[in-house]
């Protein structure tokens, strides 16, 4: 079981630029606070690579990996349906893939995007960790969980398009 802390939130916020890549995950523990660290890598520094799953979107999708010197820091995606979109932000530990954290955020339209004048209706923003294979005892509710395996399975899907 991996271990997993997550709490929805509604409102996106930025993150500051720059991070150690030799913070060791040894010193992380299992949770958002200590995860902040790896969200504070500037981009615009790292290996950029665009990827295209034509299957995996109705309306299309966006897909960012990454990389310093060959090593996976953050994968960033957007992918659109015919009623909303859902983004996944990756990021993750330079010492252990098996350590990140994920942004997932879903915004919800109006109506179906077809239809004419859509606006976004709602937005749920899920912040969660997950931690290789350590066994921590935390509670998630089922909304979570919903949220970790869409992560888990995106994460998957991306990562054999990588290999």
């Amino acid at each position: 079981m991996k271990c997993l802390v997550g709490f929805p939130f509604l409102l996106v916020s930025t993150v500051p630029a720059l991070v150690s890549a030799g913070t060791p995950v040894s010193k992380l523990a299992c949770s958002i606070e200590d995860f902040s660290v790896l969200k504070r890598v500037d981009v615009s520094e790292l290996d950029k690579e665009d990827l295209t799953l034509l299957d995996q979107s109705t309306e299309g999708a966006g897909i960012e990996v990454y990389r310093r010197e060959g090593t996976l820091l953050v994968i960033k995606t957007v992918f659109y349906g015919e009623l909303g979109k859902t983004s996944f932000r990756f990021y993750f530990s330079p010492n252990d893939p098996e350590y990140y954290s994920v942004q997932l955020t879903e915004h919800h339209y109006t109506g179906h995007v077809m239809s004419g004048d859509v606006k976004t209706a709602s937005t749920s923003r899920y912040d969660f960790v997950v931690c290789g294979k350590e066994e921590t005892g935390f509670l998630t509710s089922e909304e979570v969980e919903s949220a970790r395996t869409k992560a888990r399975d995106i994460l998957e899907i991306i990562k054999a398009e990588l290999k």
